[in-house]
């Protein structure tokens, strides 16, 4: 038998780190690049991991901010007015790929909340805990109820 606030503090711990790991998610980037391209993983201000594209290549980065929705497109004017207008749409089409992984992905969590609070629910009213042994689930739900 386990501690009557496992449940609680089980739930509460799960739900507080999907938080922290979604608040660091704040940028889609993709981006398309036409050339030598070499990739770098270098730190970005807040120590975050971050790609950099260098050699000669020619690239487009989109960025869309998973937060306020804004997208912000940059690119070389190859791909405006020059050689590579055509790649033009398979990067818009890679965007709307990418809204579209954001949009399922923001449903999956959501459910995955859903489910969490109904193993609270649960737990309180059966007494057990979610990793399978018996708890009173008496601590606070994830929610602070």
């Amino acid at each position: 038998m386990t501690d009557t606030n496992t449940t609680g503090t089980w739930l509460a711990t799960t739900v507080k780190t999907l938080g922290e790991q979604a608040a660091a998610l704040t940028e889609l980037r993709i981006v398309t690049a036409v050339g030598s391209v070499t990739l770098e993983t270098v730190g970005d201000d807040a120590g975050r991991p971050q790609q950099v594209i260098s050699g000669t290549a020619k690239a487009m980065e989109s960025r869309i901010g998973l937060v306020s929705g804004d997208t912000t497109t940059l690119m070389d004017a190859a791909f405006v007015t020059g050689d590579y207008q055509s790649v033009r749409a398979f990067h818009e089409a890679q965007v709307g790929n990418g809204r579209q992984i954001v949009t399922d992905n923001i449903a999956a969590v959501r459910s995955l909340i859903g489910l969490l609070d109904d193993l609270w629910v649960q737990s309180r009213q059966t007494g057990e805990d979610p990793a399978g042994s018996e708890a009173g689930g008496t601590g606070p739900d994830p929610a602070g109820r």
